[in-house]
């Protein structure tokens, strides 16, 4: 009978990652939390509009610098244009309230030309995504992530994790006043900003009895993991960047192991006192499937043999 038990559990978990750890119960995570438009961040009809929801500011007048992109399709979202020609910087803001000591994601798609300094020979940045709380944040870190040469229709995201202040301003940055930028034919589209909470990883486990769950070798308390319904749940904050290596322990003393992969932590310190990505979208690619599946295997082999060892 526990033969069968493992076997059914190395099925319920192949097929768990290879669906990328999708499940139920995790609606309320992957939700955009912009505030914007109908089909996104800025589908607004006009500037008006739009600042009823976001705040606009430039080294200029912001009629000059901003305006409405129109998709002229029912279906696209319009976006916003910026315009640094005259001002050398444009910021746009919103303030949204986020778990204190929790991971979130930044992503946003954009149609920009090539970007140059303000001042002749003077630094600069381009468009970026970053914090108020921190100016400093996703310019300055090791690996940050901001555009400067042409670019149409692209798209990036990052991670990174809140401290104990739940309050942050997001904004989208082309520029800053220290560091100017004036973007080539004024052409800067930025058609969607999104902001979205975690996900935490969902095994299928059936009906196997788990004992205890470690990850990477240490012990998650009671807080970190949950089994209801066949499903095991690992929290987003249970895991750490890169691989990691999450091993079940059964009430029957025996044991399984699979992978799943968060990307590397690519900053030092959250937004609000300095500012720091962590990760959140927790999944297996690649080799790394078949790598889990062929760990799984070998575990249920070798507990065969101990069996037959055993009679």
């Amino acid at each position: 009978m526990k033969k069968v038990l493992i076997l059914l559990l190395v099925v319920a978990l192949s097929v768990a990652i290879l669906a990328g750890c999708e499940s139920a119960g995790s609606s309320k995570y992957n939700v955009d939390l912009t505030k914007g438009g109908e089909l996104g961040a800025f589908d607004f009809d006009t500037l008006t509009e739009l600042q009823k929801t976001w705040t606009l500011k430039s080294g200029g007048t912001s009629g000059n610098v901003f305006s409405i992109w129109n998709s002229n399709n029912s279906t696209v979202a319009n976006g916003i244009t910026v315009d640094t020609s005259s001002a050398g910087w444009a910021s746009i803001s919103q303030k949204l309230v986020l778990r204190p000591n929790s991971y979130y994601k930044v992503s946003y798609r954009f149609t920009t030309s090539s970007m140059a300094a303000f001042e002749e020979d003077k630094p600069f940045v381009g468009l970026y995504v970053g914090f108020a709380e921190n100016p400093d944040f996703n310019i300055l870190d090791d690996k940050p992530t901001e555009q400067r040469t042409s670019t149409n229709n692209g798209s990036a995201e990052y991670y990174f994790k809140t401290t104990n202040t739940r309050e942050v301003t997001r904004s989208v940055n082309v520029g800053t006043e220290e560091l100017p930028v004036v973007v080539e034919n004024a052409a800067l589209i930025v058609s969607d900003v999104l902001l979205s909470s975690p996900q935490d990883v969902h095994v299928s486990v059936g009906a196997a009895a788990i004992a205890s769950v470690e990850v990477n070798g240490v012990a998650l308390t009671d807080a970190l993991y949950s089994v209801r319904n066949g499903v095991l749940t690992i929290a987003y904050e249970g895991l750490s960047g890169g691989l990691n290596t999450v091993s079940l322990t059964l009430q029957d003393g025996s044991r399984v192991a699979f992978s799943v992969i968060a990307p590397e932590t690519q900053a030092k310190e959250p937004p609000a006192e300095g500012a720091g990505w962590g990760d959140i979208l927790f999944y297996v690619v690649g080799s790394i499937e078949a790598a889990a599946i062929i760990l799984l295997l070998v575990l249920v082999i070798r507990r065969r043999r101990i069996a037959k060892r055993g009679k």
